[in-house]
């Protein structure tokens, strides 16, 4: 089973994320915060990680940039609201793979998960 980390602290935005994810076989690993994130992906290098940056940008952004560096094969989705075009371009420039906004659409999310098999086959 692909094993998914999500650092995420909104409700609604977990039940939207959770309500898509059962489409799909992941092993969710759920945290609150970018440091507990940190702690996992040494642990354990997920198959894909959605992060949202709202929550503590700095912290986030080296996630994602460690994420990048010590699991590849990681793929980052990161969680933005409309107002945050500067992290979000410092997301990508770390190593995030793509972005949604907030709150989650959850065809869009839907559509890069069913776009993730075929990048991975490359």
């Amino acid at each position: 089973m692909k094993k998914l980390l999500l650092v995420e602290n909104e409700k609604s935005e977990i039940n939207r994320i959770s309500s898509v994810l059962c489409n799909y076989e992941y092993n969710v690993k759920r945290v609150g915060s970018s440091a507990e994130g940190l702690d996992y992906i040494k642990e354990s290098h997920p198959d894909l990680l959605i992060i949202d940056l709202e929550e503590n940008e700095k912290l986030a952004l080296s996630l994602i940039s460690d994420t990048a560096k010590k699991s590849p094969r990681t793929s980052i989705l990161v969680l933005v609201s409309s107002l945050e075009t500067d992290a979000t371009i410092k997301s990508l420039e770390c190593g995030a793979d793509a972005f949604i906004h907030k709150p989650i659409d959850e065809g869009s999310l839907s559509a890069y998960l069913d776009k993730r098999p075929a990048q991975m086959a490359m």
